[in-house]
């Protein structure tokens, strides 16, 4: 058979799989409020997605998440019909925190007489352990769950939706990660469902961090964001891994894009020629245009500028003033030599991508 008819016949079947999985998958989100997945995750991602509402990301991963998750929660409900909420919104107002709306929707909430059960699904390529008894037939639980390595971002997703649902709870909240995922118990990989009791709910002051990481900066949370983030991907986001740079000849170049670059260094030498005119004609003066609706000044303009004592900075805030200090890279030489053998140790050489006319 072809690779044409192959493509043609298992292509819409695995679009059917992906809609299949992706069904009744959309969250009531209440209006200008965040989810708990989107406040401990990259804030910048937050922002691409109201703008690239179209973007969504597409992984088999994901797919096996979707299914597995889709599956547990018919299953739960089968099994508990009566007391089982799917997604809920908790609280049923959002809070607001740092000027941030924080609303969670747990996967499942399992109403109990005494207590409340919730419990987040995930679905793992494989989960790393350690010291794994032998004697599991489908699903580790207890003591043995916590040999198993689970990322800590699953682990914090759960105690932030634990502490959102002990606000107004009025009995216990007792809150498992449900997990499936291939474990290597005595050299056999297998795959079981991972049973994990979350202790602890989330402080407040670590909700209160997040939420202002949240409203405030555009660096991803985690160091693994990058790597898997469909906008990064796409080089729609500011912090996207640039291609590798290939030298060109100019005579290989369209047209238009030769004119373009001739065009500007045309306007540079008349910007230098104006500028030398203009530092000799307004030489005492200075002048207030308005550009772009705002007032500004040219000419020969008087600021401030801060002189800092240095070794009183570092000897006032030690180890501190690393955060605030940069090296002058005008005196990197000097400093290299000042460092000598110890300059590899305390440098490290990237190479960074920009465009440059």
């Amino acid at each position: 058979m072809s690779e044409l008819i192959l493509e043609r016949l298992f292509k819409p079947v695995i679009r059917e799989i992906q809609n299949l999985s992706k069904e009744g998958r959309e969250l009531k989100i209440t209006p200008g409020t965040i989810g708990i997945t989107t406040l401990i995750r990259c804030p910048q991602q937050a922002k691409l997605r109201l703008l690239y509402p179209e973007m969504k990301p597409d992984t088999l991963e994901i797919d096996d998440g979707y299914l597995h998750e889709k599956i547990t929660k018919q299953a739960i409900l089968n099994v508990y019909p009566k007391n089982t909420l799917i997604e809920p919104a908790v609280p049923e107002n959002p809070i607001e925190v740092e000027n941030v709306l924080i609303q969670g929707h747990p996967d499942v909430v399992i109403e109990g007489k005494k207590a409340i059960i919730a419990i987040e699904i995930k679905c793992m390529n494989f989960l790393p352990g350690y010291r794994l008894p032998s004697q599991h037939e489908k699903f580790i639980y207890g003591e043995d769950a916590k040999r198993l390595i689970i990322p800590e971002q699953y682990i914090i997703q759960a105690r932030a939706q634990k502490y959102l649902l002990s606000l107004k709870a009025d009995k216990q909240v007792i809150q498992y990660l449900f997990i499936k995922a291939l474990v290597k118990i005595n050299g056999r990989m297998k795959k079981y469902y991972v049973i994990r009791q979350v202790e602890d709910a989330l402080r407040e002051e670590e909700i209160r961090f997040y939420a202002r990481k949240h409203a405030t900066q555009s660096s991803p949370i985690w160091d693994w964001e990058c790597a898997y983030c469909t906008f990064n991907q796409e080089g729609l986001c500011e912090r996207a891994v640039k291609p590798a740079p290939r030298l060109l000849l100019p005579e290989t170049l369209p047209e238009d894009v030769r004119n373009a670059i001739e065009r500007l260094q045309e306007l540079r030498r008349e910007m230098k020629d104006l500028e030398s005119y203009l530092k000799k004609a307004l030489y005492g003066k200075k002048v207030i245009i308005t550009k772009d609706g705002k007032e500004r000044e040219i000419g020969w303009v008087a600021r401030e500028v801060a002189r800092w004592d240095v070794e009183g900075i570092i000897k006032k805030l030690g180890i501190k003033s690393a955060q605030y200090l940069r090296v002058n890279w005008r005196r990197t030489r000097q400093l290299e030599e000042a460092l000598r053998e110890e300059t590899e140790s305390l440098r490290e050489m990237q190479t960074v991508i920009d465009f440059k006319i």
